[in-house]
């Protein structure tokens, strides 16, 4: 027989390190995550199966230590982990810039002819790049 438990248990039990937000979250996504088989909905109430559940939990263990075994360069990180002003960010994209290794290729001149890339927007970029100790290409 299986064990369902609710997520209050889940929330409450010290071997799980989760909150109820991040609970909620995993459960709202649980489609794209791979969590689909350990959740049963029964009315309005939420429970989980706890070997299902504890599967899923090794296994993004185990792949999130790969990760960290794995040392990818953090230029090649997506420009989303900038933390960009929407509009720099969409004028960006828009322009298929993707990774910030991409983004350095540019100068400021470059950008400032990218559509609806204003004087505001490059300021934003270089402001974030400095963050990082990084610079957009010298003309």
């Amino acid at each position: 027989m299986y064990k369902y438990v609710s997520l209050k248990d889940i929330v409450e039990n010290e071997n799980y390190p989760f909150n109820k937000g991040q609970m909620n979250y995993f459960i709202l996504k649980r489609r794209q995550n791979g969590l689909l088989n350990a959740v049963r909905q029964i009315g309005n109430r939420i429970y989980i199966r706890l070997d299902l559940f504890n599967e899923w939990l090794e296994s993004h263990a185990s792949k999130s230590l790969e990760k960290e075994d794995d040392e990818s360069d953090p230029l090649d990180a997506p420009i989303d982990d900038l933390g960009f002003l929407i509009r720099s960010y969409h004028g960006l994209k828009r322009n298929k810039i993707k990774t910030i290794r991409e983004l350095l290729t540019y100068s400021k001149e470059d950008l400032i002819n990218f559509r609806n890339m204003g004087k505001k927007c490059i300021i934003d970029i270089e402001n974030k790049l400095a963050e990082r100790k990084l610079h957009l290409k010298k003309e």
